[in-house]
């Protein structure tokens, strides 16, 4: 999948504890984009749930993405000039809690589709 350079760590360079990628460079008109693995990526609508179909949503590192790039990221956080008053270990601790959410959530809505077909076979 193709994304901005550097995406993956600008938020955290300016001591933001997420995981969400920007999709857009709004200073630049010739943005310069670079190839990552399509598991680093996913789409999440309201950052908490898989987006599905024509669901839109935003842009974030999944597990593996975070794992390959997670020095990057910490480089990039504790070198920005102001954190929020967050360590690097309390960025750790919000990636695990997020993956975690959004283990939880897929499986919710896996159950979800999973009820709609069984209605839907009902019908035929």
């Amino acid at each position: 999948m193709k994304i901005l350079k550097d995406s993956i760590t600008s938020l955290a360079s300016e001591g933001r504890m997420t995981l969400q990628i920007p999709q857009y460079d709004l200073g630049s008109s010739d943005a310069i984009e670079e190839e990552v693995p399509d598991e680093w990526v996913v789409t999440l609508r309201n950052g908490s749930y898989p987006a599905v179909g024509k669901e839109r949503g935003y842009l974030f590192l999944t597990r593996a993405g975070w794992f390959a790039n997670q020095d990057k990221i910490q480089d990039a956080f504790e070198a920005a000039e102001y954190n929020r008053g967050n360590t690097w270990e309390d960025f750790e601790e919000y990636a695990i809690k997020h993956f975690q959410r959004i283990k939880h959530n897929t499986m919710h809505r896996i159950r979800l589709f999973e009820k709609k077909v069984k209605e839907l076979q009902i019908t035929l």
